[in-house]
């Protein structure tokens, strides 16, 4: 009697401290700053070309929802109630692909190939995207690297590496995030001048294309190479 008695009791208290606690949920957090028009380059498009945005690599570490924290270079670790909305890679494409077009610098940009070949494709990999923190101080700590190449000839056009770390004075993941979307957006303030003036010069490089005059059976040909066929 007296042990069945004892079970009733553990199973009460059992069942008052279940509902007692509450369930933790998860939050969400995506990366965002605002565009404004101090940041359109130009009133109207000034290079005649298509520059199609390629969804960004990622390095597998980085290839999840959870938010990626470490004390050492040598260990990650992953908030179980701290996640990105989407992958780190689509997130970030999809913030270069909405600077680049709100800059209005090129004739299209786009993320897709339903418009035909693009002239140009941007792509690149993201190396890190992490809160790094120590014992005293957390930081925001933003890599990659952004390339563009000929689409026709797959040459490299134009290169951009960054690596980049922020500290963050409020230990709360949400400054971290916040902290990530100004290197950003710092850095996307650099990407877009520098590569109108790669892509004009290399526009500007590119022989005339060949022709043959009707009637006279010449052509008009690069300075190197063969007539076309």
């Amino acid at each position: 009697m007296r042990r069945a008695t004892l079970a009733l009791c553990l199973v009460a208290l059992a069942a008052a401290a279940c509902g007692s606690s509450k369930v933790r949920s998860r939050s969400y957090y995506t990366l965002a700053y605002a565009l404004t028009d101090e940041e359109r380059l130009a009133p109207a498009p000034r290079v005649p070309v298509m520059l199609r945005v390629k969804e960004l690599d990622v390095e597998l570490s980085y290839d999840r929802q959870p938010i990626v924290y470490r004390y050492s270079p040598y260990q990650l670790e992953f908030y179980q109630y701290h996640q990105w909305i989407a992958k780190p890679q689509r997130m970030l494409t999809e913030l270069i692909y909405k600077h680049l077009k709100h800059a209005n610098v090129f004739r299209q940009v786009t993320t897709s190939l339903k418009e035909g070949l693009p002239d140009y494709e941007l792509e690149g990999q993201v190396r890190n995207i992490e809160e790094f923190d120590s014992d005293t101080e957390w930081s925001a700590h933003l890599a990659m690297t952004l390339q563009v190449v000929d689409t026709r000839t797959r040459r490299l056009v134009w290169r951009h590496d960054f690596d980049q770390r922020r500290k963050v004075f409020n230990h709360d993941v949400i400054y971290v995030v916040r902290a990530l979307s100004q290197i950003l957006e710092e850095e996307m303030g650099r990407v877009a001048p520098s590569l109108e003036a790669a892509l004009v010069r290399d526009l500007a490089a590119r022989p005339a294309p060949s022709r043959v005059e009707d009637g006279a059976g010449a052509a008009d040909v690069p300075a190197t190479g063969s007539p076309e066929r």
